[in-house]
């Protein structure tokens, strides 16, 4: 039986080092993602169910201020006169803090799941001795 050169037991042993590595990045990422979606639902329920009965769909509330052009009016006007910077990688623009933080995480789990990948398919052929 022919023996494994050291240089191909490193590799091997890096790549299932790098696989647990990448599967714990991916349940974490997988448990922010759900935690969010948590999140996001129940503000999205709060908010429903703080308005009254009568206005509590896009529907009732477009209607209510569409009979009400004095409404309009003041929404127009903040509206106009009210800018808002985008958000990017050197300022927050519409997101907090927190909020940009994690899109900076998962640019940077992106760029570890493509580096990983890459070192998965790649031909470790050149370690042998």
């Amino acid at each position: 039986m022919a023996t494994k050169s050291l240089m191909t037991q490193i590799g091997e042993v890096l790549a299932g080092r790098l696989k647990t590595l990448a599967d714990k990045i991916a349940s974490t990422a997988s448990e922010a993602l759900a935690s969010a979606k948590t999140y996001t639902d129940q503000k999205i329920a709060d908010l429903v169910n703080s308005a009254p009965e009568t206005l509590d769909t896009l529907g009732e509330i477009a209607d209510a201020i569409k009979d009400n052009q004095d409404a309009i009016d003041a929404i127009n006007a903040a509206v106009a006169g009210h800018d808002h910077d985008d958000a990017t990688q050197e300022k927050h623009g519409f997101m907090s803090t927190a909020d940009k933080t994690k899109l900076d995480a998962l640019g940077d789990f992106a760029d570890f799941t493509t580096a990983y990948n890459a070192a998965l398919t790649a031909d470790y052929t050149w370690l042998q001795a």
